[in-house]
């Protein structure tokens, strides 16, 4: 918890000397020692009680855990291999990222339903045209912090463009040998499915030859 290095702890001695003086040192040596001993006590105390308030499942707590993104992938993904389930989560066709995730973000828009053709009822491309513009500007700004961030089908752009990483990241290629293999002829299709871009947008027509 504590990152005090050797060449910090030599500065810290010299800034001691200087201040308190070498007659007076020891002395505060000793009552710092014992500090940092009361207050690992006192830690190591806190750390005992957390433990017994989880409960069993939690016997193996340290305080480390309490960061999100390591308490997630030791609890959520923890399994009998040892290895806080990393192997068994990888061996899905989620995006790979979601192991390393630390926060979902869904930067949307929203209106009632749009029926095209209907007096009175049509979508307004305006408004969905000026939402479309400042959610991607959000997205813009979001993916300069995460650049390799992926995404789910559920909740996704309709027009994200690299959907084959932001879906399925590193496993694509595998889910695209599988498509392959068992549905050569394309029959089930999906907008931004494994495998449609070989496809015409509605799905009806082959564009690459196989």
């Amino acid at each position: 918890m504590f990152d005090l290095s050797i060449p910090k702890l030599l500065i810290l001695a010299v800034i001691a000397l200087v201040i308190f003086g070498p007659n007076e040192l020891p002395k505060i040596a000793a009552q710092a020692g014992k500090a940092l001993r009361d207050l690992r006590r006192i830690a190591e105390g806190a750390k005992n009680d957390l433990r017994d308030g989880l409960g069993p499942e939690f016997a193996d707590f340290e305080i480390e855990d309490l960061n999100p993104k390591r308490f997630v992938q030791k609890h959520l993904f923890d399994d009998v291999n040892g290895d806080n389930g990393n192997s068994a989560a990888r061996d899905t066709a989620t995006n790979p990222a979601v192991l390393t995730a630390f926060a979902l973000a869904i930067i949307a828009g929203g209106s009632a339903p749009a029926y095209p053709g209907i007096p009175g009822r049509g979508p307004d491309m305006t408004t969905a045209r000026r939402d479309a513009g400042a959610i991607g500007l959000a997205m813009g700004e979001l993916r300069k912090l995460v650049p390799d961030g992926g995404s789910y089908v559920s909740e996704s752009n309709f027009f994200e463009s690299d959907w084959q990483r932001s879906f399925w990241g590193a496993n694509y290629p595998r889910l695209q040998a599988v498509k392959a293999k068992y549905d050569p002829d394309g029959l089930f299709f999906v907008h931004h499915g494994v495998g449609s871009e070989d496809w015409s947008d509605d799905g009806f027509t082959r564009l690459t030859a196989r």
